[in-house]
């Protein structure tokens, strides 16, 4: 009998195609069933109407999935994290670049990446992960 892969909802947003999005795709569907989801946030007052459609969109879906992916801890994150965490499912949250920003001369940390290490029991820093494999 086959043991059942585990289902990982991979979270990003839809311009989000960078090399190591793309990677991290692939890697992940050698060992897992990876679902790709793609979130669109408009730069306009519609966003509070994509806010709500994507908060009823995955408490409905995220309870068919294992372990809820994210890259960047972006506004697109904040819904699936949260579901996430309050069904008791893991989520990861890739974060790089303008939302893990800190800087100590000036004592600034990035709002986003504060909240991240908030709400995350672990943080693994992605730089790390090509040394591991």
């Amino acid at each position: 009998m086959e043991e059942r892969r585990l289902r990982i909802l991979f979270v990003k947003r839809d311009d989000a195609n960078a090399k190591f999005v793309t990677n991290d795709i692939q890697i992940l569907k050698k060992h897992f069933d990876v679902e790709i989801d793609e979130v669109f946030l408009p730069k306009n007052l519609f966003i509070v109407f994509t806010f709500i459609k994507i908060f009823f969109k995955y408490l409905f879906r995220i309870p068919s999935f294992d372990i809820i992916y994210t890259w960047f801890a972006d506004y697109h994150s904040y819904f699936p994290v949260m579901i996430s965490k309050f069904l008791g499912k893991k989520s990861i949250v890739c974060a790089g670049g303008y939302e893990s920003t800190y800087i100590p001369r000036l004592k600034w940390v990035f709002t986003q990446a504060q909240q991240c290490a908030r709400d995350c029991e672990d943080i693994v820093p992605h730089i790390l992960w090509p040394i591991a494999r």
